[in-house]
């Protein structure tokens, strides 16, 4: 099957919480059992590109591949949405330093979820699951 991910956070990229550790491991696993599966998630300012390898990929948008340890590799394909205005802020939810979200959080993630879903179509990657 071919399946698509769209998370607001995965380790070892942006992590927050549960999430981020659940799209980090889950689309590795489902790599390994045979399925071909693309991740998307926002290019947070907290991103290291140096250190994740990010670099252009189809259509220009950033992108990097997350390769498991393990008996088995799995490459993972993870694309980031880029929108300076959106996601160049030093926190993901909040800023780090007031523990209220972010007041434009609804705009910001309806903007990744529908930027997402256009990549998706743009790199001709038509997903069974989403």
């Amino acid at each position: 099957m071919k399946i698509a991910m769209i998370a607001s956070e995965m380790a070892p990229l942006a992590k927050v919480g549960g999430l981020a550790d659940v799209v980090g491991a889950l689309p590795q696993a489902l790599v390994r059992l045979g399925h071909e599966v693309r991740v998307v998630i926002p290019r947070y300012q907290s991103i290291d590109a140096a250190r994740h390898g990010i670099a252009p990929g189809p259509g220009g948008a950033p992108m990097a591949e997350i390769v498991s340890n393990g008996r088995k590799p799995a490459r993972v394909p993870v694309h980031l949405i880029e929108s300076p205005s959106h996601f160049a802020r030093p926190g993901i939810y909040n800023d780090p330093k007031d523990a209220s979200g972010y007041p434009d959080n609804a705009e910001r993630f309806i903007f990744f979820q529908r930027s997402a879903l256009a990549l998706l179509k743009e790199i001709g990657f038509a997903p069974d699951v989403i």
